[in-house]
C-alpha cells in the first residue's frame, strides 16, 4: 500500500484550520419534501459552497421561470433570482446563500456573472473567465475561484473585481482533483503534480503542502478528489493510480495522516465533485452514489434512485432532486436511526452495511463437520438415476395479474403443488434494478393460478427455490459474501457468511442451492463446497475441490454437479462425497464460465457443447446410468453467448431458438420468442419450456409451459421423415450453382464452393455436377443508406463516453436467396436471409491491408457469405402431396403457446 509520507511535511506544517464564522445546526429527526420552481426543461441545482445549508434550484429560461434559494434545514425559500438569464454550467452559490455565480454571455464573450440575491439578483460582478471553466466556487463570501482544468486557477475579489491570485498547476497526463477552499475562506487547496498545496487566498503564497504519494518506481499517485470538512478541521483525499484508490484523512491543524485506507467502493461518473462532505461532517458522498464511513472508507448507505442532483446531510441522510410525474421536488431519504447504527457497526466490525438490512447472521456450528479433499484423478461413476417429480398443470397459459416491469428471474418448482416464483425489482430512473429498494417475490400456484406476495430486503438476488416452492436462497448484491434463506410461509430467515474466514478473494458465494427446504449447499470461487443443515444450525461437511465451478443440482436434487478442469464432476449434495465424473474423452478449451451441462428431466442422459482444442465445437452426450459417453458430434453455432442446451423431451433446445434431434443429429426446428417482457424460467421442473410473456409488459402477462416441438411441428416432422419422395437428407447428392454480385463477389465466388461443400459434407450431403437436384444460391449486396459512427480508442482502456465520432462507415447488407431446382424448374424457395456488416459492439483493429474502416467492414461481411449461404440449405426436404416440406421448420413462443410459422 502506498502511503503519504508526511513525517517531514508535518514537521514544517502550518495549521490551515479555518472554521466557518457560525456553526450550522441540523434538526435531529431530519425530513424534507418541498417543491422546486417549475421549468420547461429540467432545473439545475447547486449546493452552497463550504458546507453552507442552502441550495439554489430552478432555471431562468422563460418569463415565468426562476431560481429559488432553499434552506435545506427548513425547506423555506430565502431568495429568488427572476428574469430571463442565459447562463451555463458550472455555477456556484455562496455559503450564506446570498450570492450566485454562473457563466453567461457578456460584452467580451463568455464571462462570469455574480448576482447579489439580497438585492433582487443585481449583477454584483462581471469577470473575465475562460470559455469553459471546470468549476467555480466562492471563497468565503467576498472572493470567487475559477478553475480551468489543469492549466489555471484564479481568485478574484468581488468588490473590486481585482485578480488576487493566479497559479498554473503543472500539466499532467492524469487529471487532478478540483481545488477546494476552507469554510472561512482564508485558504484554498490546489492539487499540483508533486504536492497538494494550501495557498493564501489573498496573496497566493504557499502556506503548507502535502506531497503526492509515491508508488514504488512507477511514480506518484494523482489526487483524484479532495474535500474539506464543514468545520474546517479535516481534509479528505482520494488518490488514484491505475484504478487503485486510497482514501485518506488529514488533520489540518497538524498535517498528520489520520487514516489511509484502500477504497473498494465503486467510483462512478460524477456530475460534480467526487467527494462531498455531509453537512454535519459524519460521512462523505462518493460520486453522488453512496455514503461512506470516514473511519473505514466503506459504504454505509446507498441512497435509492439516480436523481438529477443529490446533497448529503448526514452519513445516513441525503436530499435528492426528484421528478415525480411532471413535478420536481427536493426530497430527503435515509436510514432509520437504528439501521444506521447497525450499518455503521457492521462495517466497522469487518462486515457490510447490507447486514443492517438483512436477517441477523446465524452462527453455524462447525463441530463434527466432515472434511474432504477431492483428488483430481477421475472418479468412478456411482451416480444413481435422479429424476424430477412429475409436474401437473399448465396445460394452457396461466394469467399473471401483475406487470412484468422489473422482472429479474422466473423459477418454477414441480411436484404435487407446483409453483412459479417471480423475482421483481424496483427500478431506478435509468430502468436499472435499484439495489437500495426491497424487491418482491410473486408466487403463483400453477394448479389454481392464485398468487401471493413476499417482500425481500434490499440487495437480495434469488439463486434457487427449493422443491417445496416455499424456501428461497439469495446472495447479497453488495458484497456477494452472504447467503440468506427465506421461508415464504413466514418461517424465520437464516443469514450466514459461509466463507468469512477465507482469503478476501475467496469469500464470495458463487453458487447457492437448496437440495431440500432445510439443507443448503454453497460454493466459493476456490471450489470449496459446504453443506449446511439449516434446521440444526450446523455445518455438515466441507469438500475442497480446487477449480470446481458449480453448475446446478440434478433434477431430483440429490447431486451437485459442476465443471472442474475439463471434466463434469458430481457430488452427493447430502454428504459432499464424490459420486463420479463425466469425461468428454478429449482435451477441451471451454472455460467453466462458458459451459452448460444439460440433464434430461428423467435423469437418464446429459449433454454439453465443448470446444475440442484445435478442432472445433463438439456436442457430447452421456448415459447417466453408466457415466459413459454415447455420442460425439461436430457442430457450429452462431450464438454470440455460445450454445446453451437444455433438454425438452428427447430433444435438445439451444438458447431457446434451435431444436436439435439427437437421433437425426441435426436441427429440426427453430423458435422465435415474441411478446413484451418475454423471459424464460431460470429453473424449470420438467421437460417443457417455461416462460412468461405479456401482451403488454406493463398490464399483466401469462405463464406458459410449452411442450416442444409442438403438435403442428411434430406432425410436419413425421411427414418429412416418413415421406417417400425425399429430396434432401443425409447421404444424398445435390449440384451447386452460385450467383454472387457485389463489392467482393468475385473473391467470394472463388472460395465459396469449397467452403459450402465442406459445410454440407459435415451433414453427409455431397455436391456433384450430375445430381438431379440443383441448389441455386444468389447473393446480392445493397447499400442501406445508413451510416455507422466509430470512435478511435487509444491505449488499453475504453474510449471516453464523451469522445466524438472519428470515422463513418456505410451500413451494407447482403441478401441470400436459395432455391431448389429440379428438371429446370424451381420447386422451392427458402425465405430470404439478410446479413449486414455491423460489427459486434466493442473494440477491434483495422488491418493494414484495408485502407479504410468502411472497406474493412464490407470485406469482412463478404468473408462470411459462404458460411451464411451454406446454412440456408434445409436439413431435410420432402415432396408431400405436391408440396415441398422442409426441416428445420419455424415457430414462435408466443403468449398463446407454440405457434407454427407457415
Amino acid at each position: 500500500m502506498a502511503c503519504l509520507s508526511l513525517a517531514a511535511a508535518a514537521a514544517d506544517w502550518k495549521s490551515v484550520v479555518d472554521p466557518p464564522t457560525e456553526k450550522i445546526q441540523w434538526p435531529a429527526d431530519y425530513k424534507l419534501d418541498v417543491p422546486v420552481p417549475p421549468s420547461f426543461f429540467d432545473p439545475t441545482a447547486t449546493l452552497a459552497d463550504a458546507g453552507g445549508p442552502f441550495v439554489i434550484v430552478g432555471r431562468n429560461g422563460g418569463r415565468n421561470e426562476y431560481r429559488a434559494v432553499i434552506d435545506l434545514r427548513t425547506g423555506k425559500t430565502t431568495a429568488k433570482l427572476e428574469g430571463e438569464l442565459r447562463t451555463d454550467l458550472p455555477e456556484a452559490l455562496s455559503r450564506d446563500g446570498k450570492r450566485f455565480a454562473a457563466m453567461a454571455q457578456g460584452v467580451r464573450g463568455k464571462e462570469l456573472f455574480v448576482f447579489d440575491l439580497e438585492n433582487g439578483g443585481k449583477t454584483l460582478a462581471q469577470l473575465p473567465a475562460p470559455a469553459r471553466p471546470e468549476s467555480i466556487q466562492f471563497v468565503g463570501t467576498d472572493k470567487i475561484l475559477i478553475y480551468s482544468g489543469r492549466s489555471l486557477v484564479q481568485i478574484y475579489d468581488l468588490k473590486s473585481g481585482k485578480l488576487l491570485m493566479e497559479t498554473k498547476p503543472e500539466n499532467n497526463v492524469w487529471r487532478n482533483a478540483m481545488p477546494a477552499s476552507t469554510p472561512g475562506g482564508k485558504y484554498v487547496a490546489v492539487p499540483f503534480n508533486a504536492a497538494l498545496k494550501f495557498l493564501d487566498s489573498e496573496t497566493g503564497q504557499e502556506v503548507s503542502s502535502i506531497p503526492a504519494p509515491v508508488v514504488d518506481q512507477r511514480g506518484t499517485k494523482n489526487f483524484d478528489a479532495i474535500a474539506i470538512s464543514p468545520d474546517g478541521k479535516t481534509l479528505a483525499i482520494l488518490t488514484e493510480h491505475y484504478a487503485q484508490r486510497q482514501f485518506l484523512l488529514i488533520d489540518l491543524a497538524t498535517g498528520k495522516t489520520l487514516s489511509d485506507l484502500p477504497l473498494k467502493a465503486p467510483v462512478g461518473f460524477a456530475r460534480g465533485p467526487k467527494l462531498v462532505w455531509a453537512a454535519d461532517g459524519s460521512g462523505l458522498l462518493l460520486s453522488g452514489g453512496s455514503m461512506i464511513d470516514t473511519e473505514t472508507a466503506k459504504v454505509v448507505f446507498v441512497p435509492p434512485g439516480a436523481p438529477a442532483a443529490r446533497f448529503p446531510i448526514s452519513l445516513g441522510t441525503v436530499v435528492d432532486l426528484q421528478k415525480v410525474g411532471t413535478d420536481r421536488k427536493l426530497v430527503s431519504s435515509g436510514l432509520p436511526a437504528d439501521k444506521l447504527v447497525a450499518a455503521r457497526t457492521a462495517v466497522r466490525s469487518g462486515g457490510s452495511s447490507a447486514d443492517a438490512l438483512l436477517p441477523p447472521l446465524v452462527e453455524m456450528k462447525a463441530e463434527g463437520a466432515k472434511s474432504l479433499t477431492l483428488p483430481l484423478e477421475e472418479i468412478d461413476w456411482a451416480v444413481k438415476l435422479d429424476k424430477a417429480a412429475p409436474t401437473p398443470g399448465a396445460d394452457r397459459p396461466i394469467p399473471v395479474e401483475f406487470p412484468l416491469t422489473g422482472l429479474q428471474s422466473l423459477r418454477v418448482t414441480g411436484g404435487t403443488v407446483p409453483a412459479a416464483i417471480y423475482e421483481i425489482a424496483k427500478l431506478d430512473n435509468f430502468t436499472r434494478p435499484d439495489a437500495t429498494q426491497p424487491s418482491t417475490l410473486k408466487k403463483i400456484d400453477v394448479l389454481t393460478g392464485a398468487s401471493t406476495s413476499y417482500e425481500l430486503p434490499p440487495g437480495c438476488s434469488v439463486r434457487d427455490v427449493a422443491a417445496d416452492g416455499k424456501t428461497v436462497v439469495t446472495v447479497d448484491a453488495a458484497t456477494g459474501t452472504r447467503a440468506d434463506v427465506f421461508h415464504l410461509d413466514g418461517g424465520k430467515p437464516t443469514g450466514l457468511r459461509p466463507y468469512d474466514k477465507e482469503a478476501e478473494d475467496h469469500r464470495k458465494v458463487s453458487f447457492a442451492a437448496l437440495p431440500s427446504p432445510n439443507r443448503l449447499v454453497t460454493v466459493n470461487p476456490a471450489g470449496d463446497v459446504i453443506g449446511w443443515d439449516l434446521a440444526a444450525g450446523k455445518m455438515v461437511y466441507t469438500t475442497q475441490a480446487a477449480g470446481f465451478v458449480a453448475l446446478g443440482l440434478t433434477p431430483g436434487r440429490q447431486y451437485l454437479y459442476g465443471f472442474q478442469y475439463g471434466t463434469f464432476r458430481f457430488l452427493d449434495a447430502a454428504t459432499g462425497e464424490p459420486a463420479g465424473d463425466l469425461v468428454p474423452g478429449f482435451q477441451t478449451s471451454t472455460t467453466a464460465a462458458a459451459v452448460t451441462l444439460a440433464i434430461r428431466p428423467d435423469g437418464q442422459e446429459a449433454a454439453a457443447v465443448l470446444t475440442r482444442s484445435g478442432v472445433g465445437m463438439k456436442l457430447v452426450r452421456w448415459n447417466l446410468a453408466t457415466g459413459k459417453r454415447i455420442d460425439l458430434v461436430s457442430m457450429t453455432s452462431d450464438f454470440q453467448e455460445g450454445p446453451k442446451p437444455v433438454y425438452v423431451g428427447q430433444h435438445l433446445l439451444f438458447n431457446n431458438k434451435q431444436l436439435y434431434s439427437p437421433a437425426l443429429k441435426t436441427m429440426i426446428w427453430s423458435y422465435t420468442a415474441t411478446g413484451p417482457g418475454w423471459k424464460e424460467a431460470a429453473q424449470r421442473p420438467d421437460g417443457r419450456v417455461w416462460y412468461t410473456v405479456g401482451d403488454d409488459a406493463k398490464k399483466g402477462a401469462v405463464l406458459v409451459a410449452a411442450d416442444l416441438p409442438g403438435s403442428d411441428a411434430q406432425a410436419r416432422i413425421s411427414k418429412v421423415l416418413d415421406g417417400k419422395e425425399s429430396l434432401i437428407k443425409p447421404d444424398t447428392a445435390v449440384s451447386l450453382e452460385l450467383d454472387f454480385s457485389g463489392t467482393h463477389a468475385e473473391a467470394a465466388m472463388k472460395k465459396g464452393p469449397e467452403e459450402i461443400k465442406a459445410a454440407w459434407a459435415n451433414r453427409d450431403i455431397e455436391v456433384t455436377d450430375d445430381a438431379k437436384l440443383k441448389v441455386r444460391i444468389k447473393v446480392k449486396e445493397r447499400d442501406t443508406g445508413k451510416r455507422m459512427e466509430f470512435t478511435t480508442a487509444r491505449g488499453f482502456g475504453p474510449p471516453s463516453p464523451f469522445a466524438k465520432p472519428t470515422d463513418l462507415a456505410r451500413t451494407m447488407e447482403v441478401t441470400i436467396e436459395t432455391s431448389l431446382i429440379q428438371d429446370g424448374t424451381v420447386i422451392w424457395n427458402a425465405p430470404d436471409v439478410t446479413h449486414d456488416n455491423h460489427p459486434p459492439q466493442g473494440r477491434f483493429s483495422v488491418p493494414k491491408e484495408d485502407m479504410t474502416l468502411d472497406g474493412f467492414l464490407v470485406r469482412r461481411m463478404w468473408d462470411t457469405v459462404p458460411e451464411w449461404a451454406a446454412a440456408t440449405l434445409p436439413s431435410y426436404a420432402t415432396r408431400v402431396q405436391g408440396r415441398i416440406l422442409t426441416l428445420p421448420g419455424r415457430a414462435t413462443l408466443a403468449p398463446t403457446g407454440v405457434v407454427a410459422v407457415k
